[in-house]
């Protein structure tokens, strides 16, 4: 592969979210270059046949409802490839995450499992005083709906390529309207979205999950929020809007483990990505990056000297 002067879109790192970046653009018939830092971490098979991955196994959006297909399987198209899908699912039915934490185990259940899930590590009063369960019966349709459609919303209007403002139709601008037309229909169908007794609300644009923490009186439950929310986002957020809390909850609830973990993951979305144009070598290795005055400007790879912009 010959790497060119310019491109459109440049992914650095192999991270699973950056190479299903790569694969968007691509598929709009931008060009793309994906450019590793270096080697990623492999997965280790154990002398049982059991396959241990250092990184988190986990997928947002990855498994359909048995209607239609996962956010990540639409988007990419991986249906088109039946034997590298079929051996996906570790078993039949939906394989949930685990928040993890030094006093903490919870489960990300369905409906109705998730209450006693949290009942389980916070106590029936904690779990009930939520509101949790309530809220995702009453809003995780749109949320999860919202997510299946967003990428005909993006690219059914004119693409906006780099350099260029940031179009009226952002995500940000597109999830804040999800949120206020939630909140209009929840009050027209008079329905209260409120905890029990802590008086909050997790469709509001204010409340944050310290509010949650000081009023179930659980610094542990502090480590299952921050857990949740780094381990699906990859982002230190120790206060995490309850909104934001309650849209990961419902992508995350719509996942899977993949077969092989993230390294067989992230090798089936770097190969999708080729197959839709994007350029990628092994030895092509991020070297540095040029910033100027915030500005991204390009980045050299390993073993030559000019700038690809």
């Amino acid at each position: 592969m010959k790497v060119r002067d310019h491109y459109d879109w440049i992914v650095l790192g192999a991270h699973p979210g950056a190479l299903v970046s790569a694969s968007l653009a691509a598929r709009l018939g931008l060009s793309v270059l994906i450019l590793p830092f270096g080697v990623p971490m492999a997965t280790r098979r154990l002398q049982n046949g059991q396959i241990f991955d250092a990184e988190s196994n986990f997928i947002c959006g990855l498994v359909g409802d048995g209607s239609a297909p996962g956010l990540v399987q639409q988007c990419l198209g991986l249906s088109e490839w039946p034997s590298e899908w079929a051996s996906v699912m570790q078993r039949g039915d939906k394989v949930r995450p685990q928040v993890l934490t030094p006093s903490s185990r919870l489960t990300l259940e369905s409906n109705g499992r998730l209450q006693s899930e949290l009942q389980r590590e916070l106590g029936s009063a904690a779990g009930l005083q939520l509101g949790l369960e309530q809220a995702l019966i009453d809003h995780e349709e749109d949320l999860v709906t919202f997510w299946n459609q967003l990428l005909n919303k993006l690219i059914s209007k004119e693409v906006v390529l780099p350099g260029t403002q940031v179009p009226s139709h952002s995500l940000h601008r597109l999830l804040e309207e999800l949120r206020k037309r939630i909140v209009t229909e929840t009050k027209a169908r008079q329905k209260v979205a409120r905890s029990r007794s802590l008086n909050i609300s997790w469709l509001s644009i204010s409340e944050h999950a310290g509010r949650l923490v000081e009023g179930l009186g659980r610094d542990d439950f502090a480590e299952i929020l921050g857990g949740l929310y780094s381990g699906l986002t990859s982002t230190a957020e120790l206060n995490p809007k309850l909104f934001d809390l309650l849209m990961i909850f419902s992508l995350s609830r719509s996942g899977a483990s993949f077969r092989g973990g993230v390294s067989a993951y992230r090798e089936l979305l770097m190969s999708r990505g080729v197959e839709l144009g994007a350029h990628f070598s092994p030895q092509a290795h991020c070297k540095r990056v040029f910033i100027e005055g915030n500005r991204f400007l390009g980045v050299q790879i390993a073993g030559a000297g000019n700038m690809i912009s």
